[in-house]
């Protein structure tokens, strides 16, 4: 009986054991996986930060750009002559300069909701990467 008690013992001290490395790897399983997935959300934040300092970039350019339009407007519209040839270029010249302004400010209009529909599509698959379980 004494036998019987002890390869039981030894028996139990063995699943025990076992049961303890298979936790302590699940455990470390799970340690990685947090790990990665934290990398991965970094990574992307890190590249939605990027586009949208270029988005602001290019937003600020544009910007620009119909600054100079408008200015260059102003400087057409100043020189008007007082012939009517040339007030007729001129105003040729200053439809032509407000079409540019135009399609500018379109251009303006497309990267605020190219940028605007990026950012929302970074965030919906970082909240859908955050909620996955990795394990």
């Amino acid at each position: 009986i004494a036998q019987e008690v002890k390869e039981e013992k030894d028996r139990l001290r063995e699943e025990r054991e076992k049961y303890e490395s298979e936790m302590r790897e699940l455990r470390e399983e799970k340690e990685k996986a947090e790990v990665e997935q934290q990398r991965r959300i970094e990574e992307m934040e890190r590249r939605e930060e990027e586009n949208v300092k270029e988005l602001e970039r290019r937003e600020e350019e544009n910007k620009k750009k119909q600054q100079e339009i408008l200015q260059e407007i102003e400087k057409e519209k100043a020189r008007a002559a007082s012939s009517e040839e040339e007030n007729r270029k001129k105003e040729d010249r200053i439809q032509e300069l407000e079409k540019e302004m135009e399609t500018a400010q379109l251009e303006a209009q497309n990267i605020k909701e190219q940028g605007a529909a990026e950012v929302l599509e970074r965030m919906e698959c970082t909240l859908e990467e955050q909620m996955v379980c990795p394990t």
